[in-house]
């Protein structure tokens, strides 16, 4: 019998680029560099953009329509802001 949940698991193309990228990240972690030093979330720029402002030379980030935090450290890669609030 299969079940539902068993129709829709993911299938990765197991031969392609950019799993053979992410398999040797993970193998080497310990050799390669992060350029997102210690961020823990991130958005498309646009969104970043949306959520965020400026106040006093300093950034701050909102969670969907909770308070704005303090960014205390952001990266910005492509398309991509990567970025971490005060306390974590």
């Amino acid at each position: 019998m299969i079940y539902w949940r068993e129709c829709f698991i993911l299938k990765p193309d197991t031969g392609s680029t950019a799993w053979k990228d992410s398999l040797d990240i993970a193998k080497n972690l310990s050799s390669k560099t992060n350029p997102i030093g210690t961020c823990l979330w991130f958005n498309t720029n646009t969104l970043y953009g949306k959520q965020s402002k400026t106040e006093k030379n300093k950034e701050y980030y909102k969670f969907g329509s909770g308070a704005y935090n303090e960014v205390v450290e952001k990266v910005v890669i492509g398309d991509h802001t990567f970025f971490r609030i005060t306390g974590y």
